[in-house]
């Protein structure tokens, strides 16, 4: 009996440390081998930004809520980095024609507002951060208060940023 009661404690503590984990998502864990580290250096950047403020441009950003990693934007992102490497393009537009929603849509993501940085070059992630940074567009879709979720993806020398928000 009481070998049963640990058991089920130990179950439940579990499921306990899942779900928060799940929904937190503020982080991405590396500690499989083929997760590629960018991805939680550039979430911690762009929140790192969202909470400073900065100036974008002409523009002065304020301080807006940190953004939550979120598997179906990067899985949006990752597509249309290997479709521009395979095919040798840097577009917003897929080389089926496809736009940001239409990708995002593919992945199941119910959203209500999308954007999307894209960058070409052999960078590291604070390298392309930087560069998005600087760029007054690219910097406000990052600062934007209207996205509550990321995801970025990389594919040869193509980087992919895209952020959203779900319904």
């Amino acid at each position: 009996m009481f070998n049963k009661i640990i058991l089920v404690f130990f179950f439940l503590s579990l499921s306990f440390c899942s779900n928060s984990t799940d929904q937190m998502r503020t982080s991405i864990d590396n500690s499989s081998s083929t997760e590629p580290p960018f991805k939680n250096e550039m979430l911690r950047l762009v929140n790192q930004l969202r909470k400073e403020g900065c100036r974008c441009g002409r523009k002065r950003m304020r301080s807006v809520p940190a953004v939550k990693w979120n598997n179906k934007l990067e899985q949006a992102a990752l597509s249309h980095a290997r479709d521009m490497n395979s095919k040798r393009f840097f577009e917003h537009e897929g080389s089926n024609g496809s736009s940001i929603s239409e990708r995002i849509e593919n992945t199941g993501y119910n959203w209500q507002a999308v954007s999307e940085n894209i960058f070409k070059g052999n960078a590291n992630a604070r390298e392309v951060f930087q560069t998005w940074k600087e760029s007054p567009s690219h910097c406000k879709n990052m600062m934007s208060k209207d996205y509550k979720e990321m995801g970025v993806a990389k594919s040869g020398l193509y980087w992919v940023q895209d952020f959203g928000t779900s319904f």
